[in-house]
Formats: C-alpha cells, sequence, structure tokens
C-alpha cells in the first residue's frame, strides 16, 4: 500500500483480483499510470468495503472473483462511490463480456493478458475521464494489431 498524505495529489486506486500474480501485475500499472495504490484484496466484498473506505478514485476489478464478481463490485461502487472511476480486468472473453461490463457501470474493460504498459496506459486514460476498451492480445498477429477503443466522457 502507498503511503497517501493530505496533500498528496495522485488519484488513488484499489486494485481487487483473485490472481496474486495478476494483481501484483495490475498494482504496478496503477503505480506505473501515477495511482496511489490504497489497498487490494482478493475478494469482491471485502474489496469494496476497503476500497469505499478508503474512498479509492479508482477500483480496478477482476471479472472472475470469489464472492461478487467484478460486474456486480461495479455495480455496488456505482452506489456506494458514484464519482470513483472502475476498471474491469477480464480473461479470454473479454471481447464478449463489454456490454456487460459497460452496463454494470465500469469506465474501461482491460483484458488480463494486455502489456503492462498498455494497462497502464488504460489507466491514465480512465482516470483522465474516457472510457477506455482494450482487446485481447493473444494470437494477435501484425495484421491484426492490438487498438484500444477510447472515448472521451
Amino acid at each position: 500500500m502507498d503511503h497517501v498524505t493530505a496533500h498528496d495529489a495522485r488519484p488513488t486506486a484499489f486494485v481487487i483480483e483473485s490472481d496474486d500474480h495478476v494483481r501484483g501485475l495490475l498494482v504496478a500499472a496503477a503505480r506505473a499510470a501515477g495511482c496511489a495504490v490504497v489497498g487490494q484484496s482478493d475478494v469482491g466484498e471485502i474489496g469494496l468495503l476497503h476500497a469505499h473506505a478508503r474512498r479509492a478514485d479508482l477500483v480496478i476489478t477482476g471479472l472472475d472473483l470469489p464472492g461478487i464478481d467484478g460486474l456486480r463490485v461495479v455495480r455496488s461502487l456505482r452506489s456506494s462511490l458514484p464519482d470513483a472511476r472502475a476498471i474491469v480486468v477480464a480473461g479470454g472473453d473479454a471481447g464478449r463480456r463489454v456490454i456487460d461490463v459497460l452496463e454494470a457501470g465500469a469506465n474501461g474493460l482491460v483484458a488480463r493478458d494486455s502489456e503492462p504498459a498498455v494497462i497502464a496506459d488504460a489507466i491514465r486514460q480512465v482516470v483522465a475521464g474516457s472510457v477506455v476498451l482494450l482487446p485481447a492480445t493473444r494470437g494477435r498477429t501484425a495484421d491484426a494489431p492490438d487498438e484500444a477503443l477510447a472515448v472521451a466522457a
């Protein structure tokens, strides 16, 4: 957890992801994007409680979590921290979940297998107010580059 003072202007982020390795990568990406990471959890309900208690500016959540899933985390976040931004991280079926993620109220969808620098850039864009949808990168070729769709909110 990063030390945050009252005078710290960095946006705060809370990461909820059940896979330890992926959670570590998301924490590193959030820090690389300029966020102060105020906590992390591997369980949806617990992460949501801590994100709310710490008044996180951004919640990055996995889709498949023990307890409540990432979509329910985002829906709950909309009522408890309506100004917070939310990014959902999904596995290989990320592209098929776009509508579900947006309907839940997320500001971004990122594939778990995206490069860390790409995830950090998506975090920067979401914090700045855009909606970002990143397709899966696994299996991409030079003829089908990995491109993000960013829409200013």
